[in-house]
């Protein structure tokens, strides 16, 4: 399935951990940096040139010296080799909370089992029993767990299948996290999956499929709805992909997305995004914009909707990278959310709050220098107001060395958590996980944790259910490192060994 890499990438992720001594940070307000002075360097002292005499001055005789052969001249002390400086040590980071390696079967206080994939394999994490167990080990020759996010809802977690050599087939399993119940409820040998989602009541899978292609034949997307517990497969609408530009011919995959407290599903196709269902017609919300003969702005439905069910935030993309718009699901109407480009090292986060505002952690330049370093580290709540978007608070954040906050997560209504890593020995204080209270608008530590830094290495933070815990998951391109946190933040518990190598996904059940 290398042709539908586009679909992988954008469904790769969601990727959607309190302090050992919970020391709250003064927030200050936002300012422009002080300008900087330039240092004062001396000027080196004029050297002289020696005398030359003049050619009519009278030199003085130099007497001839009288050569020693070598042989006849003795040391008169030992040579002393040339000064070597001695090598600099490198300095190691210091870490401000200490990390105890948990050991297979070792027993912790948490009462929340974790469901993760790892190595192609789906396990469940007992810390009350210390087990960890194997729920799912699909043959390598057959089908690979996929690497995409998990989709969850009413805690049912719905994990697909596909085929390891990108050849057509796919099942779908359904873990109840009541039951801890594992069951296979679809498969298909002869299609690709393309893109999948979860009802908000957890009984039934919108899922976008394609038939085997040969030669120019065009693929044939298709929306279909999957009842899980009748095991019953209905057809719902064809999804058309392809459109002729100038000398080419533009093609898009189809993305699906459900509904909140609704039978409808929110798809695209190759004329923007749609809205329906079994029985309910088709309604164009929003319209790709086709502009002569550059590529077309597309937009992709999300999971992310606001908790009144009104507004979903899209994806938007043209080039390289994506953007963040909000759809009005009264109306059509779409708004730009800004600064919020994604997928090229620039990239934001943006989610929904409880009381129906935006949240973001990003970074931003100081419009007031000129350097290209002065930049700040900000939290800011947005509302959408008679069509406009207006930011609402905004909370300036630790900047070290440049480094821009990840990890954004809500631990519980009016907190949001994040992420301010650096490999700098000097600035151990600011390589933490941080909780920021909309309220009072105050920054708090919650536990410093190791120097993970750079674009290889994605970080994120998933809290239990009652916020007694974190687990703290870094993946970089080639393995990953887990630990768990307990929420009073004193000690990092590392469970990488134990748990597996290669961890993709991971998720706390209810």
């Amino acid at each position: 399935m290398k042709r539908f890499s586009l679909c992988l990438i954008l469904f790769a992720a969601l990727f959607h951990l309190a302090c050992r001594a919970s020391i709250p940070l003064q927030t200050p307000a936002v300012q422009s940096s002080p300008t900087a002075t330039t240092a004062q360097i001396p000027i080196s002292p004029t050297i002289s040139p020696p005398t030359i005499p003049s050619p009519t001055s009278t030199a003085t005789p130099v007497a001839t010296p009288t050569t020693i052969p070598p042989e006849q001249l003795s040391p008169t002390s030992t040579p002393i080799p040339p000064p070597t400086s001695a090598p600099s040590p490198t300095p190691v980071p210091q870490l401000l909370t200490p990390i105890e390696k948990l050991a297979a079967g070792q027993i912790i206080d948490q009462s929340h089992d974790l469901l993760f994939i790892s190595q192609n394999e789906l396990k469940l994490w007992q810390p009350q029993s210390g087990q960890v167990k194997t729920l799912l080990s699909p043959s390598i020759d057959e089908q690979s767990i996929s690497k995409r996010q998990m989709s969850i809802e009413s805690g049912i977690f719905l994990i697909p299948g596909v085929h390891p050599d990108d050849l057509p087939g796919f099942t779908f399993y359904v873990f109840d996290g009541a039951t801890s119940q594992l069951e296979e409820v679809w498969s298909e040998p002869d299609r690709f999956l393309m893109a999948y989602a979860l009802s908000t009541d957890g009984r039934t899978i919108g899922m976008v499929s394609a038939g085997e292609v040969s030669g120019d034949d065009e693929k044939k997307y298709v929306i279909d709805l999957i009842d899980i517990e009748l095991r019953e497969k209905t057809p719902m609408v064809s999804c058309p992909n392809t459109r002729p530009i100038d000398h080419f011919v533009y093609r898009k995959p189809c993305w699906i997305a459900a509904v909140p407290n609704s039978q409808n599903w929110m798809w695209s196709d190759i004329d923007g995004v749609q809205i329906g269902g079994v029985d309910q017609p088709a309604r164009l919300l929003v319209p790709h914009v086709f502009d002569g003969k550059a590529l077309p702005l597309a937009f992709y439905p999300t999971p992310d909707w606001s908790p009144d069910g009104r507004y979903q935030l899209l994806l938007a993309s043209r080039y390289e990278g994506s953007t963040r718009w909000i759809l009005d699901t009264t109306n059509g109407q779409v708004i730009e959310v800004p600064d919020s480009v994604e997928g090229t090292g620039l990239m934001t986060f943006w989610q929904w709050t409880w009381d129906n505002r935006l949240v973001t952690i990003k970074s931003t330049a100081d419009e007031s220098s000129d350097s290209p370093s002065a930049k700040f580290n900000l939290a800011e709540w947005w509302r959408v107001v008679d069509g406009e978007l207006l930011r609402e608070e905004v909370v300036e954040l630790p900047r070290p060395k440049n480094i821009n906050p990840v990890g954004l997560t809500q631990p519980a209504d009016g907190q949001i958590s994040f992420i301010i890593n650096n490999n700098d020995p000097a600035d151990p204080d600011l390589r933490n996980i941080y909780l920021l209270d909309s309220a009072n608008l105050e920054v708090q530590t919650v536990a410093s944790i190791p120097p993970y830094w750079g674009l290889k290495f994605q970080q994120t933070l998933q809290w239990t259910p009652d916020t007694s815990g974190i687990l703290f998951l870094v993946i970089d391109w080639k393995n990953s490192q887990i630990f768990y946190i307990p929420a009073d933040g004193g000690v990092l518990y590392d469970i990488s060994e134990f748990l597996g190598e290669n961890i993709t996904q991971a998720v706390w059940l209810p």
